[in-house]
This record gives structure tokens, C-alpha cells and sequence, in this order.
């Protein structure tokens, strides 16, 4: 008896060493050995079948598929003995799912049900980070190339520096969000704390709002020079400076920002890819028709305000001139968008880092593409004429450049209170303000609207804004920050696969003095370029 008992248990083990889960019921116990137990086994087979189509056989119906139990086995994966009255219990494996029936009948198995997590897709993700990166800044890049280069030639270096610099700082992008999912960090802050040191992580979140108060400072000038436009295109009334920056702060911005429940404004703020996409067919459409070249139909008008097109001989060989670190200065404002990488990952729905880089080399892919539309456009339109603001280039009684100027204004409104909130949140966390009652806020924020409208009289170029703050606190944040923590990641081991990232660190430290020598050259640059103050 125990001879067959030892067999039965070898046999059992070798035919099915896996563990299958199982009903408790559906566990046949054979005494002895002989057809009368297999006999037992191939019914309850059966039974368990029946059951099985039975449920499926329900229409219409969203049913929850049953788990199994675990089988308790002893000496085997699959095998039970009692040694009381060698009794040999086995577990047979689980019947064959037959097919689903094409019915309305939904499986959801209880391990693995589908549900509405509150994850973004990666196409919504793609089209969100394009929305996030793509900005005003973008029409200041003719200028940029006008500031090396004067012939039509120059363009095609300048694309090369725009494919070049979003590559790095998509990269950057990229190493951030990897760095998450390394670490479980949420935000910038946190994975320079877990990754480097808490106690300097407060340098993170003062580059993060630099950055955003020149965007805001930024965009305060785009919409004052805006309504100016518009006042004499629109309406014939002529707006000085100071009157449409009142015009603009009381009426308009200061109740955008003192708004409690931005969430309402998120409908609005997708519509400013449009925004932009229009204007890029614009500002092709009229260097297509010649309409301010020698001749064309606003040539008198670009005449009459300095913006006729004037081109030289200096042509892709120019970027090898100093002044060219300038374009690549305002490049590194232009890709910035850095502080949201950790809410692109962890957002991302099953948000492995494949996934993560396929976003993030898909957005960056649509804004450097965008980069080089306006870029070209713009330049080969006005060459070194080009302005800061190229739209400003254009006519004032251009109707359609002035629709565009409209849909780009509505954008930078619809984006303005959600970028200045989280500077003000920003600014009151650094401050370590832990009263935040409508008072403080109030208070803060027409603090904030002030110091904005007082230095958006006091900068005379908006190219200045852009150009010395990439070159600095920009290309701090996307190219010098997120490898400096993915190699102290890597040397701290803390991803699994650290062994195989190490290979990764020299492209990621040559990526950051790279990064550095542009930053120091850029910035001694613009400087030189710009006129800052007034």
C-alpha cells in the first residue's frame, strides 16, 4: 500500500508540478488506485465544466468570474497526503475556459476589475504635454536667429539648434520622470530630496518659480503690446503703454487670479494649441503670398513702421558666432515645462517608463516641429527686422494675423491665473506662510500683479526676458538638475536595474556640462544682446 502511495505521489509531481487554483469541492480523493476514482475525477471534470457554461450562457448580463481557492498541498505542489490512512488527495487541473459566447456578457474577474482609476491615456498625455510646452516664447525665435544669421540660409542651422535643444531637454524631461518611478516621488522637490539632499530641495522649487514668473512677466508683455494692437486694428484708438497695462491688470488679470476654482478655465486652456496652430498657418500663409515683401499687399504698412523685410549675407555659418547662444538661451525657456514631469508620470495610466519616454519624446516631437514652423515663417518673412514678438512685425490692420492675435491673447489669458497660482502657492510655501484666508491671498496676489506691471515697464525687450532667463534659472531646471539627480539615483542604487543604468552615466553627466558651458555662454550673450532696463 505505501509502495502505490509513493508512486502515485512521484507520478503526480512529475505531470503537474505547478500548483492550479482550484474549488475546494473539486478535489477527488483516491483510496487505493483504480478506474472507479479517475471515474470520480472525470465527472466532477465535467460537473465543474457544466457550471462553468452555465454562466456564460447568461446574456446581457456583466457577471464577476469566481477565484479559486488556494490549494493546501503537503510534500508536492499538488498533492495532499494523510499519513493517518494513506489517503492520497490531488488537485486536478482547472477545466479549459471554453469561448465566450458573442453575446453582451462581460467577464470581469474579481483580481483584475477595469475601472475609471483617474489615469491619462498616453494620446491625451502626448496633446497635454505639447499644449504645456508650446508658448508665447515661441515667436521670439525669429529674432533669436536675426541675432547670428541675416541671410534666409540661417534658418537651416537654426532648425538643427532647435532639433538639438529639444532633444536635450526632452531628455531632461525623461530623467525626471524615471527618477520617479525610481524613488515614488510626486513632485521636482521630492525627488531631489530623495535623490540628493532635502535640505537643498527648496533650490528646486525657487528655480521652478523663477521660471514661471518670467513667463508671467512675459506674458504681461505680450498682452500689453496685444492690446495695443488691437485697440488701433480693432477700434482706431491709439493706447500708450501704461494706459493698456491698466487697461489689462484691473478689469481682466486681477479677477482671473483672485479666482477660487481655476477648473473652470481648464476647457479654455486646451484651446490654446488651436490658438497657436492657427497662427503658424498664418504666419505661413502670408510668406507664401509675398503679402509684406517689396510689392506685397501690407508693404507700405511694414514700411511705415520699420518692419520691412531686410535681409544680409551672414547665413547658416553664423551659428558658430557667439551671438548665436542667444536662440539657444530663449530654446531652453521655449522647452521648459520641466516642474510638471513628476505629474506626467504619475498620471500616466500603467505608467512604466517605456510608456513615459514614448509621451514624452512624442510631445516634444510636436513642439520642436511647431518651434520650426514659426521660426521659419517668421524669419524668412522679416529676416533681421524680425521683433521679439514677431506679430508684433505684422500690420496692424492685417485681419487675419489680427484674429491670431486675438485667439493668442485669449490662450496666455486662459493660462495666466493657473501659472500664477502656483507661483503665489509656490511663494507663500517658501516663505513658510501658513495662513492662507482670502485676505493673504488677496493680498499676495495684487502684490504679485503690481511687481509684474512695474517691471513689465521697465524691461524694454520681452527677447531679454526670454533669452537670459533659459540661459540661466531654464537651463538649470531641464538640463543641469535632472541629470545630477539621475546619476546620484543610480550611484545610491536605488533603481533595481541599477547596474545597467550605470551605463547611462556619461551620457547623462555629458549632457549636463554641455548644458552648463551653454548656460554661461548664453547668459554673458543676452546680456550683451539686450537692453534690459530702460
Amino acid at each position: 500500500m505505501k509502495i502505490v502511495t509513493l508512486l502515485v505521489v512521484l507520478a503526480t509531481t512529475v505531470t503537474g508540478s505547478t500548483t492550479q487554483a482550484f474549488s475546494p469541492a473539486g478535489a477527488a480523493t483516491i483510496k487505493g488506485g483504480g478506474q472507479a476514482k479517475r471515474r470520480r475525477v472525470t465527472k466532477q471534470k465535467k460537473l465543474q465544466q457544466q457550471q462553468q457554461q452555465q454562466q456564460w450562457s447568461t446574456r446581457g448580463t456583466i457577471r464577476q468570474e469566481p477565484l479559486r481557492a488556494a490549494a493546501v498541498t503537503v510534500g508536492s505542489d499538488n498533492v495532499s497526503l494523510n499519513e493517518e490512512d494513506g489517503t492520497i488527495a490531488f488537485i486536478p487541473p482547472p477545466p479549459p475556459l471554453l469561448p465566450q459566447p458573442r453575446s453582451s456578457t462581460f467577464i470581469v474577474p474579481t483580481a483584475d476589475v477595469i475601472v475609471d482609476d483617474g489615469k491619462a491615456s498616453m494620446s491625451s498625455e502626448i496633446f497635454s504635454l505639447a499644449k504645456t510646452i508650446i508658448g508665447a516664447s515661441c515667436f521670439g525665435l525669429p529674432a533669436a536667429i536675426a541675432a547670428y544669421g541675416s541671410a534666409p540660409s540661417a534658418i537651416l542651422s537654426a532648425c538643427l539648434v532647435i532639433a538639438g535643444i529639444g532633444s536635450m531637454s526632452g531628455y531632461g524631461f525623461s530623467l525626471i520622470g524615471r527618477v520617479c518611478s525610481y524613488t515614488g516621488a510626486t513632485s521636482y522637490q521630492e525627488a531631489w530630496a530623495k535623490t540628493v539632499s532635502p535640505k537643498s530641495a527648496w533650490m528646486v522649487s525657487g528655480f521652478s518659480v523663477l521660471v514661471c514668473l518670467s513667463s508671467l512677466l512675459a506674458y504681461t508683455m505680450v498682452l500689453t503690446d496685444t492690446t495695443i494692437k488691437l485697440a488701433t486694428g480693432f477700434a482706431g484708438i491709439s493706447l500708450s503703454k501704461p494706459q493698456a497695462l491698466v487697461s489689462l491688470m484691473i478689469p481682466i488679470l486681477l479677477p482671473l487670479c483672485r479666482l477660487k476654482e481655476l477648473k473652470k478655465l481648464a476647457p479654455f486652456a486646451m484651446m490654446g494649441i488651436g490658438a497657436i496652430l492657427y497662427t503658424v498657418f498664418v504666419m505661413g500663409l502670408r510668406y507664401a503670398q509675398g503679402a509684406y515683401a517689396l510689392g506685397g499687399k501690407f508693404a507700405t504698412v511694414a514700411a511705415a513702421t520699420a518692419s520691412s523685410p531686410a535681409f544680409g549675407s551672414v547665413g547658416a555659418a553664423g551659428i558658430f558666432s557667439p551671438s548665436a547662444f542667444v536662440l539657444i538661451g530663449m530654446l531652453a525657456t521655449a522647452f521648459s515645462s520641466h516642474y510638471n514631469a513628476p505629474k506626467f508620470y504619475n498620471e500616466l495610466r500603467d505608467n512604466t517608463v517605456p510608456r513615459y519616454n514614448a509621451v514624452v519624446g512624442s510631445g516634444y516631437l510636436l513642439a520642436g516641429l511647431t518651434y520650426i514652423l514659426v521660426a521659419a515663417f517668421g524669419f524668412l518673412t522679416f529676416g533681421t527686422a524680425s521683433g521679439p514678438m514677431v506679430l508684433h512685425n505684422y500690420a496692424a490692420n492685417d485681419g487675419l494675423i489680427n484674429v491670431a492675435r486675438l485667439a493668442v491673447a485669449g490662450s496666455i489669458l486662459t493660462s495666466y491665473p493657473l501659472t500664477f497660482t502656483g507661483v503665489r502657492d509656490s511663494v507663500l510655501d517658501l516663505c513658510k506662510v501658513k495662513n492662507r484666508s482670502n485676505k493673504v491671498l488677496d493680498g499676495v496676489t495684487v502684490g504679485l500683479l503690481a511687481t509684474l506691471a512695474i517691471l513689465s515697464l521697465l524691461v524694454t525687450d520681452l527677447g531679454a526676458v526670454w533669452a537670459i532667463g533659459g540661459a540661466t534659472y531654464g537651463t538649470a531646471l531641464t538640463v543641469l538638475i535632472p541629470p545630477f539627480m539621475f546619476v546620484q539615483c543610480v550611484l545610491k542604487k536605488q533603481p533595481k536595474e541599477w547596474m545597467k543604468l550605470r551605463k547611462e552615466i556619461p551620457l547623462a553627466v555629458g549632457t549636463a556640462v554641455l548644458g552648463l558651458g551653454m548656460g554661461v555662454i548664453g547668459t554673458f550673450q543676452a546680456i550683451q544682446k539686450f537692453r534690459v532696463v530702460a
